[in-house]
């Protein structure tokens, strides 16, 4: 594992697996494990057609239940002691079925994750040692929805017949321009579109966003307006 001085990633790690529900996870990469202060690795990773429900155990965690779905995926993905790169080829997650459920119970926990997760995200947006960009991202035929519990009646909010484009998301200014689109029924009957565009500029990002939905009757709504009534 010592490499030439012109060599920088002297060994290879391919690492395949398959999963019982024909999943498929592989990574070829090249890696330098004896590399100071920590290894380093840049290679190719691909998964296929993993299911969703597999991820339940940590999306529980966040009050996120996944019922159905798969997602495939390639990135290149480069990890060095100076800098993290995750760069997202193409992104297809297609018939998920998922919805976050807020409960009185949770509340506090869920402060305290979306503080953490915006801290998080700020940090990664600040760090010019981190790279993570998707070039392109589907979301195809899917059904998302909000339960909340805590009030009585309990009541869901969903968009069913989802599909959602996303282009050129990046943390990084310099990338330029994304860009998401989004389709669906709102409580499954109102005819709903999502037009936006988002710049990571510092020290705020930018974002715009146009948002229409037409026809949603309102009996769809009595569960929602009877919570707050």
């Amino acid at each position: 594992n010592r490499p030439a001085d012109s060599e920088s990633y002297p060994s290879t790690l391919r690492v395949n697996a398959r999963g019982s529900d024909d999943s498929d996870i592989t990574l070829d990469s090249r890696a330098d494990f004896l590399a100071k202060p920590s290894p380093r690795i840049e290679g190719e990773l691909k998964v296929k057609h993993f299911a969703l429900p597999a991820l339940r155990s940590l999306s529980g965690k966040y009050n996120v239940q996944l019922r159905q779905g798969t997602f495939d995926l390639t990135a290149h993905v480069k990890y060095t002691d100076s800098s993290t790169v995750v760069e997202v080829n193409d992104l297809l997650v297609e018939g998920a079925k998922a919805d976050y459920i807020h409960t009185a119970q949770t509340q506090q926990k869920e402060k305290q994750q979306v503080k953490k997760g915006a801290e998080k995200a700020k940090e990664i947006h600040q760090d010019p040692y981190v790279i993570v960009k998707v070039s392109r991202g589907k979301i195809l035929h899917s059904d998302l929805g909000f339960i909340n519990k805590a009030t009585s009646p309990d009541y869901r909010v969903f968009f069913s017949d989802l599909d959602l484009e996303l282009q050129n998301f990046s943390n990084r200014p310099e990338e330029g321009m994304g860009t998401v689109k989004f389709t669906g029924s709102f409580m499954g009957s109102g005819p709903t579109e999502v037009k936006g565009s988002f710049r990571p500029e510092k020290p705020n990002p930018d974002f715009k966003v146009l948002v229409r939905i037409v026809k949603t009757p309102v009996d769809r709504l009595n569960k929602v307006l009877e919570a707050y009534g």
